[in-house]
């Protein structure tokens, strides 16, 4: 009995071995065909978890390299995209904290023969900030002065402070916000929108990085008023007449356009405007400028003495004019004679009308230019000519005159029964004088439209 149990242990151990190195056969096996490899990937750390409250996070790593070691067949098909790196915020607390760095696979069959055998860093340092709230103030900074005879109030901002949101630490930082308004002698409530600045508590310009201002602009309001007993009133020309025939009133203008005045609340309040001395533009043919003085009502005198100028524009009115003028025949060659198929040509004028009225004969001239004309039929336009600059010559109708050019030298032949077989004596008539129409006294027919003169 003893004999067979030892053969059966015998056995068995023999049997376990041979498993064994079967066993260790085929693993060798195995790996020569698919051997173990190593492969490394860089992964970005992302945040999973939710803080216990509302947060900011700052982390020292954004990266970490891994290594993972696993059968050539199953590593190589692998990427950056099969594993995830993160940190679980729901274990962190506010402040700053070491965390562990984990690292998943995202595989749709993720093998347990993969394994991770090295990670750098294994965790980071991160800082947990609390996200706040505050509302901050706007100063309004007012520079420059209103008009005289005007102060400026105190100026009112909308919004009146400005709700910031950021990094507690951040936040901290900023005590107020201030924007700028310049009045530059206001008569009227400035209203301006600025972009306001922030200001820490040492006065110095605050950064705003990461933090929500929530107001971009601030609408800021200034108001001016006059102060009792002294006002800003318009000045108004006081002018008659009109100017002389032929010219036209453009426009008067005074320099200052506006005064100020001092003199009882109730006077002042009752006072519209102020007005100069009469000025006579009768018969006026040309802009004038002069000092003036003003007509002031009882109890109202000017703050500050100043010269008063006055300018009353003045120009001629501008119309137009038909003339009708027989034209001049120049340059004939001698010998011919020139036939106009019209007697007259139809020329038209725009300038002042004074020019017009006094425009004569003499300086208008129509002519026709036939030099080197032959004998025929030819077209020539006609040339203006006016003595007056600054009338214009508008147009011409016709555009063009038909004019027929004739040769009056003859020869004519007489033959007598007794001349016959004689040579021929030609007899050459006497050539006539160049005939040409003369120049007729233009005929004005004036077409006059008037500007209306405004009146004061």
């Amino acid at each position: 009995m003893v004999r067979f149990i030892r053969s059966l242990i015998s056995n068995i151990a023999t049997l376990i071995f041979s498993f064994v190195l079967a066993l260790v056969i085929w693993v060798v096996a195995v790996r020569a065909n698919d051997p173990i490899i190593n492969k490394s990937f860089q992964l970005e750390i992302t945040e999973q978890g939710v803080l216990a409250a509302e947060g900011i996070v700052n982390k020292n790593d954004r990266v970490v390299r891994i290594t993972v070691e696993g059968p050539q067949s199953q590593l190589n098909p692998l990427t950056s995209q099969d594993f995830t790196a993160y940190i679980d915020l729901s274990q962190v607390t506010f402040g700053i904290s070491n965390v562990p760095i984990l690292v998943d696979t995202t595989a749709d069959n993720p093998q347990e023969s993969v394994q991770v055998v090295f990670q750098d860093p294994g965790e980071t340092e991160i800082e947990v900030e609390e996200i706040i709230s505050k509302d901050i103030p706007v100063v309004v900074n007012v520079q420059g002065n209103a008009a005289r005879g005007h102060e400026a109030g105190l100026a009112i901002s909308d919004p009146a402070t400005i709700l910031i949101t950021g990094a507690k630490s951040r936040v901290d930082l900023i005590a107020e916000a201030r924007v700028s308004v310049f009045l530059s002698d206001a008569r009227e409530d400035a209203v301006r929108v600025r972009q306001p600045t922030y200001y820490d508590e040492e006065g110095d310009v605050a950064a705003i990085n990461g933090v929500d201002t929530g107001a971009n602009e601030v609408r800021v309001t200034v108001p001016v008023a006059e102060i009792e007993g002294v006002a800003d009133k318009p000045l108004i020309v006081n002018f008659t007449g009109n100017p002389a025939t032929g010219y036209r009133l453009l426009g008067v203008s005074v320099e200052p356009n506006s005064l100020l005045v001092t003199g009882a609340p109730t006077v002042l309040q009752d006072l519209r405007s102020l007005s100069t001395e009469e000025i006579d533009i009768s018969g006026l043919n040309e802009s004038l400028t002069q000092r003036v003085t003003l007509d002031l009502p009882s109890g109202v005198v000017l703050d500050e003495v100043q010269p008063i100028v006055v300018t009353v524009e003045i120009e001629p009115i501008l119309t137009s004019d038909v003339v009708r003028v027989v034209p001049e025949v120049r340059a004939l060659t001698e010998g011919y004679t020139a036939t106009l198929e019209l007697e007259e040509v139809t020329v038209f004028l725009f300038g002042p009308l004074p020019a017009l009225e006094s425009t004569t004969a003499d300086d208008l001239s129509v002519t026709l230019d036939l030099l080197d004309l032959e004998p025929g039929t030819h077209v020539v336009e006609p040339i203006v000519n006016i003595a007056v600059s600054n009338i214009e010559v508008r147009s011409v109708q016709p555009e063009v005159v038909t004019v027929v050019v004739s040769d009056t030298l003859q020869v004519t032949p007489e033959v007598g029964e007794e001349a016959l077989g004689a040579t021929e004596t030609p007899v050459i008539n006497e050539p006539p004088s160049v005939t040409a129409t003369p120049l007729a006294t233009p005929t004005f027919v004036p077409t006059v439209i008037p500007t209306a003169t405004p009146q004061p």
